[in-house]
């Protein structure tokens, strides 16, 4: 691995997308008694009248923000494996990879979700 640089620095695309998620998860812990921010970043079935297209990407930001150890565990993931990725790939092609997985996951969860049910996190 030591042709690949110290795994204990980040990469440029996995500490923006780090912050991101966490931007994202502190404005959820603030505003969803408020506006229910999660409401509108989940995922819901299109057979859910919550249902919007751009949730497809937004559910991969939100995380439930009643539990730290959600959003933690799914940072931890993306520093462990995306950083050694991206050195490998590079940023672009990583963003890429990051956003195809998770677009792909956002498409599986609307073929296995119950009508009723929404996903949330990086994770898939």
């Amino acid at each position: 691995m030591a042709q690949y640089g110290s795994s204990s620095r980040f990469t440029p695309i996995v500490l923006n997308l780090i912050i991101i998620n966490a931007v994202v998860f502190v404005a959820q812990m603030i505003l969803d008694k408020t506006i229910g921010l999660t409401n509108y970043l989940a995922l819901y079935s299109v057979h859910n009248q919550a249902f919007e297209p751009y949730q497809l990407v937004t559910h991969m930001f939100a995380h439930d923000p009643g539990n730290f150890f959600h959003i933690l565990f799914n940072m931890y993931a993306l520093w462990m494996f995306g950083t050694v990725l991206e050195r490998v790939w590079g940023p672009k092609k990583f963003l890429i990879f990051y956003f195809v997985c998770g677009l792909a996951a956002g498409v599986a969860q609307l073929f296995l979700m119950q009508p009723d049910g929404a996903a949330i996190g990086a994770s898939g």
